[in-house]
């Protein structure tokens, strides 16, 4: 019986606690694994259209928007939803050997459902994690209305995936600086599970808002004790910002 099994009150708890945790402070839940009805359910009527949704492709459903811009395989490798490739890369290989891929052909979501989820930490041994999400929808997207419209439905959606197991799996709100008028009306989620926990949001978007999104959230920071975290992602916002007077 792991220690961190016994620490949980899961069989005998007469060995002592675990001299070390292991928490992870860079997962992901990334678009391949979300409810396929996720976005065009909750979103605002007039917005639907404009959500990306799941279809069938010639590799299997993929996430799709009506403008015909390609979002991933459902169940696909990384932010991006590629098709897993056995010999490319050992890190996938190894999520692989678990059957991850497989059970996403099935329509198994385990990094999407909180139950799988936390079995797979158990078996890797985490006790907790931070859960970063979506990256990358909001510039592929193309639309700031229509990412601005998936992040608040994530935000909320993942208050209640988080719910779960509260003090194991810690997600990161999504907020966009595409458009920072709204960092306080509707991108947060609406209400907080646990208020006592200083709120952490990642900023995603493009780069070319980098510099008037930071000073803004930092305001914001000052009044609401909210943390923050900026991702790097190659070609678009982390190379955009370092683009001169940008």
């Amino acid at each position: 019986m792991d220690c961190r099994q016994r620490d949980r009150g899961v069989g005998n708890t007469g060995n002592g606690p675990c001299s070390t945790d292991e928490y992870s402070a860079d997962c992901h839940l990334d678009l391949p694994w979300l409810p396929a009805e996720l976005f065009v359910s909750e979103a605002q009527r007039e917005l639907r259209d404009r959500m990306p949704y799941v279809a069938d492709g010639p590799d299997g459903p993929r996430w799709t928007t009506k403008s015909g811009i390609s979002m991933g395989l459902v169940g696909g490798i990384g932010s991006v939803g590629g098709k897993f490739v056995p010999g490319q890369n050992y890190r996938v290989d190894k999520m692989a050997e678990t059957g991850l891929y497989e059970d996403g052909k099935k329509g198994v979501r385990r990094p999407g459902d909180p139950d799988q989820r936390i079995k797979d930490m158990d078996r890797d041994g985490v006790d907790a994690e931070i859960i970063f999400g979506i990256l990358g929808v909001a510039s592929r997207v193309r639309d700031h209305e229509a990412a601005n419209e998936m992040l608040r439905i994530y935000n909320d959606w993942l208050k209640g995936f988080c719910s779960h197991y509260p003090d194991r799996q810690i997600g990161l709100a999504c907020l966009p600086y595409g458009d920072i008028d709204r960092r306080g009306k509707g991108s947060l989620p609406r209400r907080q599970a646990r208020p006592q926990r200083p709120r952490t949001v990642l900023l995603v978007g493009h780069g070319a808002d980098v510099a008037s999104g930071l000073g803004a959230i930092v305001e914001s920071r000052q009044r609401r004790a909210i943390a923050v975290a900026l991702p790097y992602l190659p070609g678009d916002a982390g190379e955009r910002a370092r683009e001169p007077d940008g």
